[in-house]
């Protein structure tokens, strides 16, 4: 299976402020991740990014959503809960995926990177630097990365990179 980790970002990483407002970035960034949503068929969020977007958000996504948490949540019908991101995408796999999109955040696209499950990073980069905020990956690890291209869309670019393994 294919994993891809998605996500919109400031030019300095973040993607969001502390307090966790994403009001810097565009409309276009969620447009291209319900697109990338739509092609994958499925999205894998965290707990935090659950509780934090309003839920009509992502109802409005036809899609398989899955939510990965240890803790034990009492979640919308429409989602499944995983409690690991190898779990998650054991899911999607007996469901017949050929793909999984990771949807964030921080927590999530950090754990799916230790576990070397990600092959490749499609970052939305906006114009839009802020000072302090939620950076896309947290945590103590590296992976090296190869080039794939780069492209604009509405409102800044697409950079894509392939995860070396």
């Amino acid at each position: 299976m294919k994993v891809i980790l998605d996500a919109t970002i400031s030019p300095n990483g973040f993607i969001s402020r502390e307090n966790f407002e994403e009001d810097f970035l565009p409309d276009s960034g969620w447009d291209a991740f319900k697109e990338s949503v739509a092609s994958a068929g499925n999205f894998i969020i965290g707990r935090h990014t659950y509780e934090i977007i309003e839920p009509e958000h992502f109802d409005s996504i036809e899609a398989t959503r899955i939510v990965v948490s240890s803790q034990n949540l009492d979640i919308r019908p429409t989602f499944t809960l995983a409690e690991s991101p190898k779990v998650a995408l054991k899911l999607l796999e007996d469901q017949g995926f050929e793909e999984a999109l990771i949807g964030g955040g921080s927590g999530l696209n950090s754990s799916f990177m230790k576990a070397g499950l990600v092959d490749e990073l499609v970052f939305y980069v906006v114009p839009y630097v802020i000072g302090k905020g939620t950076p896309v990956f947290t945590g103590d690890f590296e992976a090296k990365l190869e080039f794939i291209s780069n492209k604009p869309f509405a409102e800044g670019f697409i950079s894509r990179y392939r995860v070396v393994k």
